[in-house]
């Protein structure tokens, strides 16, 4: 999709030279035939434009409207062959004969291509032949296609006497000014001139001979409100009578009158949307394309868009982020025709399981964050409900102080266990009353007592629309230095998406638009710390979501928010004293991007682990865990028992091995030992004779 741009088309002077001499060779007769004027800002672009109709090519620069009286059945009619006669030989349009006994009949040829504020015309023309009374002139800063004369506007003509006359709608005063012709050479069948000036509340009109030689009627007004002051089209008519119309030169001016170059407007015929888009998960962005007809509006007409259900769906320069499950209808509208628009359907699916994207559906999201107030230097945790509030699918900020402070009364949403330098966050918000306030991020604190100005950072958008990083890490430790820039077209009470990216040493701010950052701050010190919602004052936010990543160092998403769970897969119960062991662990589900953890263990002294190598080295109890860098909610343990290390019993050994009969107390006579007694039992033994 294009880029939608302001209305700016540039014509070199070049160009003009080539546009002048061809005119010239036309034979003089000032911008005609082919003369298309340009939609140009520089110097060297044309003021005037002037059409003397000899060419059929000028007429596309026209809309033909046809209507009853001025008010009723207005018709904006795609040719002009109903109500006009187009003569190229003679260069003239004239009105075909209107039937008036049916009311009042009107005809114009509204010039199309430009508006104008302030202006200098000029148009020369005359009745037709037998034609009666009539009116005919020229209609100026007329606010819509469908408003024909004074209505909506304002009418600058000549009556058949030869008056010189102007009447406007209400916003003009409303009154009908006339000068009577004060020279009797008047002839409403003969080519005369119609010039009309227009600067500011000041208007005159003049009737002279289409050589201005002769002057019948001039008439100055000055119009007595400030709305009748405005932008709006100029077009050429004829009320209740048939005329002819020569030519048409204006001239732009600005404020002092003087010459300035035209703007061209676009004749936009439609607007479609891309249809091929027709689904987004929730957190995701996607952009919606769209065509304009004629294809040169492509880069010259705004486009406003809006959501059926901004709960589901908010949508940004054509740029759609789903909020929850359901559907919603998108609709794009051309800034400058409301007519010209087009919708679709856009069904929001809900997002894979993650643990990283919030939507404020009821009350039990808020067990993902930590509630901090701080009125001054020092705060701390509380409960929630003290300044938040979940209803409706919004998350709120309630019971505000009354005026704001010198230390703007600071209320922040941290998540639980998830420490990080390196981040992206997306917050949905708005400011539902215009009160004095900032919204954003705040990172880089761990502690709850305080501030991102005494501690971390805080990335945050200001109630009139300024992008801000401010606090320690932007190298002032004096904390108060923050950089600012603002946004244009900021509505303080609209909904709007701010995205935040910290990687590196560079924060980056997202505002609506989630392509281009609208703040970028190098030279920043990330430090590891909670990441939270920032608020700030007496403005009461609301949210509609909340979405958090981790990224690396580079600004690459580390993707494994889809975890469940982180498990030792090697459990043991039982280990002993001077042994080691290697730990393992597991995802559910399982994932292809590497986790960062750490081990610790509940008693160094029995048990401490170096990376995942675990060293027992004495007895005793000990529970080792495994913790999840980025997110300590994910993590596992087990108990070991530490048992001494148990010695085999040594076998017995003989008191002496070289005694071959311990039983005879010599252990070195080399004796065998005694063989047992018939009966089986004792040793048999020596004894002396008897003489």
């Amino acid at each position: 999709m294009k880029e939608m741009r302001k209305r700016t088309t540039l014509l070199c002077s070049a160009c003009a030279a080539l546009l002048l001499a061809a005119v010239l060779a036309l034979g003089g007769a000032g911008f005609a035939g082919a003369l298309r004027a340009s939609a140009a800002q520089d110097e060297g672009a044309p003021t005037t434009v002037t059409y003397d109709f000899t060419s059929a090519e000028q007429l596309n620069d026209f809309t033909a409207i046809y209507g009853d009286d001025e008010t009723v059945n207005v018709v904006i009619e795609d040719s002009l062959e109903n109500h006009w006669v187009h003569n190229t030989e003679s260069g003239k349009v004239s009105t075909k004969r209107i039937d008036t006994d049916n009311g009042n009949k009107i005809v114009e040829l509204m010039l199309n291509k430009y508006k104008f504020t302030n202006f200098e015309a000029e148009v020369v023309m005359n009745w037709q032949q037998g034609a009666g009374w009539g009116w005919s002139g020229l209609a100026f800063r007329i606010n819509s296609f469908t408003k024909m004369l004074r209505k909506g506007g304002c009418f600058a003509f000549a009556q058949d006497s030869g008056k010189a006359t102007l009447w406007g709608d209400d916003e003009f005063g409303g009154a009908l000014h006339e000068q009577e012709a004060t020279n009797e050479g008047f002839n409403k069948n003969t080519a005369f001139l119609l010039a009309v000036k227009v600067v500011g509340k000041s208007c005159d009109v003049t009737l002279s001979s289409d050589d201005k030689a002769t002057q019948y009627a001039a008439l100055h007004v000055d119009f007595t409100k400030d709305e009748a002051v405005r932008n709006g089209y100029i077009a050429f008519g004829s009320y209740s009578d048939n005329h002819e119309f020569h030519s048409l030169k204006v001239t732009n001016l600005d404020e002092n009158g003087n010459p300035i170059p035209l703007v061209e407007e676009i004749n936009l015929k439609s607007l479609t949307l891309d249809k091929t888009v027709s689904s987004v998960k929730e957190g995701e962005t996607v952009e919606l394309g769209y065509t304009l007809d004629p294809a040169s509006a492509q880069d010259k007409v705004d486009v406003n868009w809006a959501s059926s259900d901004t709960s589901v769906a908010v949508v940004k320069d054509g740029k759609v982020t789903g909020l929850k499950a359901g559907t919603a209808k998108i609709t794009a509208t051309a800034a400058i025709d409301a007519s010209k628009t087009d919708s679709l359907d856009i069904t929001v699916n809900s997002a894979d399981k993650t643990s990283h994207y919030f939507t404020f559906e009821d009350e039990t999201v808020m067990s993902e964050f930590t509630a901090a107030y701080i009125a001054n230097s020092e705060g701390g945790s509380e409960e929630w409900s003290e300044h938040w509030a979940v209803g409706d699918g919004l998350l709120k900020r309630v019971n505000l102080p009354e005026t704001s402070s010198a230390t703007h009364d600071i209320a922040n949403l941290y998540l639980n266990d998830r420490l990080t330098e390196y981040f992206e966050t997306t917050l949905v918000y708005r400011n539902s009353q215009d009160k004095s306030g900032w919204v954003g991020i705040t990172s880089g604190t761990k502690s709850y007592s305080k501030r991102f100005l005494d501690e971390g950072l805080g990335m945050f958008m200001q109630i009139g629309g300024e992008a801000t990083v401010w606090g320690l890490g932007t190298g002032d430790p004096s904390a108060d230095n923050g950089t600012q820039i603002a946004t244009p077209n900021y509505g303080k009470t609209d909904w709007h998406i701010l995205k935040v990216r910290a990687y590196g040493n560079t924060v980056e701010l997202y505002l609506d638009n989630m392509i281009e950052p609208v703040l970028v701050k190098s030279g920043i010190s990330l430090k590891e710390g909670n990441v939270g919602i920032m608020t700030s004052e007496v403005a009461p936010f609301e949210f509609r979501s909340f979405e958090f990543k981790y990224l690396d160092e580079n600004g690459n998403v580390i993707d494994f928010s889809d975890i469940e769970s982180i498990a030792i897969k090697n459990k043991i119960q039982t280990a002993t004293v001077g042994e080691t062991f290697t730990l393992e662990i597991e995802t559910s589900p399982e994932t292809s991007k590497e986790l960062e953890y750490t081990f610790t263990t509940s008693n160094s002294n029995v048990a401490f682990v170096s990376g995942n190598v675990l060293r027992f080295i004495t007895d005793g109890e000990v529970t080792v865990t495994v913790v999840c860098t980025k997110d300590k909610r994910l993590t596992d343990s087990m108990t070991v028992t530490v048992e001494k290390k148990t010695e085999p019993p040594e076998p017995d050994k003989p008191t002496n091995p070289g005694d071959n009969n311990p039983d005879d107390n010599n252990p070195d006579d080399g004796e065998k030992p005694s063989e047992p007694d018939n009966n089986g039992g004792g040793t048999l033994k020596k004894v002396a004779s008897r003489r």
